[in-house]
């Protein structure tokens, strides 16, 4: 009997770039358990993991690919717009909880000899009041980025950086410091290392009190930051080495995608789950798995390696529609996209 292949769309709806919006996912279910999804875009450069992706801002001799506002760095002019929204939503909040502490404190407060009591608080004026004092709650909160009930679990710097590293590998000192020294495994002679925080000014402290990570003159960009994806792709080195999000041997990144954690929640796609991107204006077609994560809800984000990669037959590097498509396999095989 003939098991039939079920077309099912996706609930989310995704963007790609800056250019296409409202793109639609299919996942398709067949014989065996196999499950499918599908969807067509542009392809966009994504630099992260690359070793020359970031780096500091002020070295001539450094020339990175990809800027740190992409990475996560809110320069002090823009943190500083951020710090206003937060201040002037808590102050707002801070303002609606003492007026209604005082109308409480009013209407305990003990009348005099010859002074009627006080009347107890309107019943619909207080709820309006609670209203107020909740929304002002909610804008302090989304305007903090970083808000938690319980002030001991609020970052270090929380209320006054308002960004974090997403792009550059970073570390607090005190991490850094108590990470496991490494011993380079061609060069017997040289110390064993730690993470280098080199690059330690002010403006690149982020809301956790980390700083991104440089490169040693051991890794494939000595003076860049590192750059890394959510998991080791060579776990020969550390996690704080530019090489351990390298194929071994390798001194470039491989072609790899970025998968959307909104992508990712509405098809079961995870990280090293391949991908087959197919050209629509031909057959050109190139394989390449998903290393890194993506926040928003978007579709297509590749690394300079899809675009330079080696296709089957004629293969552009000028962007273009893709369709991807993700199929499961056994449990003891791994995951894998086709078109």
């Amino acid at each position: 009997m003939v098991e039939a292949i079920v077309p099912s769309r996706a609930a989310d709806r995704f963007g790609c770039g800056n250019t296409f919006e409202n793109l639609m996912v299919i996942n398709f279910s067949g014989p065996g358990g196999v499950k499918a999804s599908a969807y067509c875009c542009n392809v966009n450069i994504d630099i992260d993991g690359e070793p020359q992706a970031y780096g500091p801002f002020d070295n001539p001799d450094v020339q990175p690919k990809e800027r740190l506002s992409n990475g996560g760095w809110l320069d002090p002019v823009g943190n500083a717009v951020r710090k206003k929204q937060y201040d002037d939503a808590k102050k707002k909040f801070d303002d609606l909880a003492q007026k209604k502490a005082d109308i409480l404190a009013k209407a305990k407060a003990p009348a005099g000899p010859a002074a009627p009591p006080s009347a107890p608080p309107d019943p619909a004026a207080t709820a309006a009041l609670d209203k107020e004092i909740g929304d002002a709650k909610e804008a302090m909160k989304k305007a903090s980025h970083f808000w938690n009930d319980d002030p001991a679990k609020r970052p270090k710097n929380f209320g006054k950086i308002f960004w974090y590293w997403y792009g550059p590998s970073s570390l607090t000192p005190e991490d850094a410091r108590g990470k496991r020294p490494f011993k380079e495994p061609d060069h017997p002679t040289a110390p064993p290392r730690r993470p280098k925080l080199d690059d330690q000014k002010p403006e690149l402290e982020d809301v956790y009190g980390a700083f991104p990570i440089i490169q040693s003159i051991f890794e494939p960009g000595p003076g860049f930051y590192v750059s890394g994806f959510p998991a080791r792709v060579n776990t020969a080195f550390p996690d704080w080495d530019q090489r351990a999000f390298l194929p071994p041997g390798s001194t470039a990144q491989v072609p790899n995608a970025a998968l959307s954690l909104p992508l990712e929640a509405v098809t079961k796609l995870r990280l090293n789950d391949i991908v087959l991107g197919m050209r629509l204006d031909g057959s050109a077609a190139l394989e390449f798995p998903f290393l890194d994560h993506g926040r928003k809800p978007k579709v297509g984000e590749c690394s300079v390696g899809v675009f330079t990669g080696r296709a089957r037959r004629a293969f552009c590097p000028a962007p273009s529609p893709w369709s991807t498509r993700r199929s499961a396999t056994p449990a003891s095989a791994r995951s894998r996209s086709a078109c």
